[in-house]
């Protein structure tokens, strides 16, 4: 017997799309920030440091000292999580 579970997750914004090119990725995609990032995942804004260090979620750094996460990345980190 084999039982499969799926999880979808809505994400609604607020705030004006950042798209950019994401090196890591290779690919054009939303970029969320640090505090968005940690909300939609349920975690801390430590965590999600640590995450960015690890290379395990890509970012990107605005011109006003804010870091955003690539949403590709993140969304394949929340996945993975839950397999």
């Amino acid at each position: 017997m084999i039982i499969e579970f799926e999880r979808v997750r809505v994400v609604c914004r607020r705030t004006i799309p950042i798209v950019n090119q994401c090196r890591e990725c290779r690919t054009e995609t939303d970029f969320v920030t640090v505090a968005e990032a940690a909300r939609m995942i349920e975690t801390n804004l430590p965590t999600i440091f640590r995450l960015i260090e690890a290379g395990v979620l890509h970012s990107l750094s605005g011109g006003g000292g804010e870091i955003y996460i690539c949403l590709a990345s993140l969304l394949t980190f929340e996945e993975n999580r839950l397999c």
